[in-house]
């Protein structure tokens, strides 16, 4: 199981390496928006309209904002689950290993070996219910990742949308066209690379779920 474990821990961590430029990108939205703004200010009643979407536009950037920062702590806990869980894992081989050379010797004196025996296996079940607790955990925030990046996506197509009418807005905005239109086309940039994000996102988290799916049939078969 170690070996799972730490393809598991891999996974994870390429999902959330994904994100990496995640808070750029948020942060390239905003002034794309404050621009936009102040674009459609000087442009008057042409620009209403689009002051309206680039204000929905930052409440779209507080929620990457507020996903990303969720996500840095579902990765810094993954790690110390990842690093817990395979210490406990490591522990059970080696008392695992210890009992079978012990149980292969003929003891000395029977009743200390058979409390000994006793003894290990209460510290193996103890360690096997540490592995299988933060291994557990792990599988939950891979799950987690997931439902982030799905909401990312669905930042990506409402951002889509505002996309769409900016241009459309650009279209009878006269002299102010040419202005309206770069938000458009920039903002359209912008949201090619948050979907490329979830792309390679889902599929280190459809990995993480498959080797999940392996490590809790194993702990199953282990317990029986």
């Amino acid at each position: 199981m170690e070996e799972a474990t730490g393809a598991l821990l891999g996974q994870c961590m390429s999902a959330f390496h994904a994100f990496q430029e995640l808070g750029e990108l948020a942060e390239d939205m905003r002034i794309l928006s404050l621009n936009a703004e102040l674009a459609a200010g000087r442009a008057g009643r042409a620009g209403v309209a689009v002051r309206a979407l680039t204000q929905y536009t930052r409440q779209l950037v507080g929620q990457l904002s507020r996903l990303r920062s969720d996500m840095e702590g579902l990765k810094a806990d993954t790690y110390g689950l990842s690093a817990a869980a395979l210490k406990a894992l490591q522990e059970l081989r080696l008392m695992h290993q210890a009992s079978s050379k012990a149980q292969a010797m003929t003891p000395v004196n029977p009743d200390a070996a058979e409390s000994g025996r006793r003894a290990v296996d209460a510290a193996a079940h103890g360690a096997f219910q540490a592995a299988g607790e933060r291994l557990h955990r792990m599988m939950a925030h891979a799950e987690e990742l997931g439902t982030h990046a799905a909401r990312i996506r669905q930042v990506a197509e409402q951002s889509s949308g505002i996309s769409t009418n900016i241009a459309i807005e650009a279209a009878a905005a006269g002299p102010h066209e040419p202005e309206f239109r770069n938000v458009a086309d920039t903002m359209k940039r912008y949201i090619e690379g948050l979907r490329a994000m979830v792309d390679r996102a889902d599929q280190a988290v459809h990995q993480a779920g498959e080797t999940g799916r392996v490590l809790s049939q194993r702990l199953a078969t282990a317990r029986a």
